[in-house]
């Protein structure tokens, strides 16, 4: 029902992962930034592509925005 967009399969990627990180009680981005240093084809990829890790940075701005309480909010990078 969809059309494949991959900026945006990033962004629901990122939002579900910054779910899951507040439901374990983890929000500290040095705790964040330590998980996602556990998967390093997809950091080797991203920083490739993009020049950076934006899973991991993308996902510190959705817990930040989903503790504030607005989960429809608009993140750009």
């Amino acid at each position: 029902p969809f059309i494949w967009d991959e900026d945006r399969r990033l962004h629901l990627k990122a939002k579900l992962d910054a779910l899951y990180f507040i439901l374990y009680g983890i929000t500290d981005p040095g705790d964040v930034d330590y998980i996602y240093s556990t998967f390093p084809i997809v950091e080797r990829q991203e920083k490739k592509l993009y020049g950076e890790y934006r899973t991991a940075k993308l996902a510190k701005h959705w817990i930040n925005a989903l503790q504030a309480g607005r989960p429809d909010a608009e993140i750009k990078l």
